[in-house]
């Protein structure tokens, strides 16, 4: 009897101190007297150096940018990347504003102001038909969209 795979899934925080570790403990090992000799102590430093700048960067936020005409599946896509339906999605133009997407512990939905305010929604608010007048009467004030 075949069973249908589960989905696996891994903490985000949990994955990042697992790579903080293993890189220390690269970092760690290419400070030995040995392996000092052996490369010298300019290579050490260059390498040392870029280490820094890669663990820099890991720190660094990413964003991803998803374009293209109406109706292509750019949210179907972001909801199968994210595997939950964050965006949402219809047969007809369903996404009528920039969404920023950002990972947290609990479902939070926000039309950020270019003021800095910014105005809570309820999940079914993002549906098209009840976020166009949210945005009509906000229309000269709103940013973007906060997920």
């Amino acid at each position: 009897m075949s069973t249908t795979p589960k989905t696996i899934k891994y903490s985000p925080e949990q994955l990042r101190q697992e790579f903080n570790e293993l890189f220390d403990n690269f970092l760690r090992g290419y400070q030995t007297a040995t392996i000092f000799q052996f490369l010298g102590k300019d290579l050490l430093n260059k390498i040392i150096s870029q280490t820094n700048q890669i663990q820099q960067k890991l720190d660094q936020e990413c964003s991803i940018v998803f374009i293209g005409d109406f109706k292509r599946g750019k949210s179907t896509l972001i909801n199968a990347l994210l595997q939950i339906p964050v965006v949402t999605t219809d047969i007809t133009p369903e996404t009528i504003t920039i969404n920023e997407i950002q990972y947290g512990s609990s479902l939070k939905i926000n039309i950020c102001l270019q003021d800095g305010g910014y105005i809570n929604l309820e999940p079914e608010e993002l549906k098209a038909e009840k976020l166009s007048p949210i945005v009509a009467q906000y229309r000269d004030r709103i940013s973007h969209l906060l997920n």
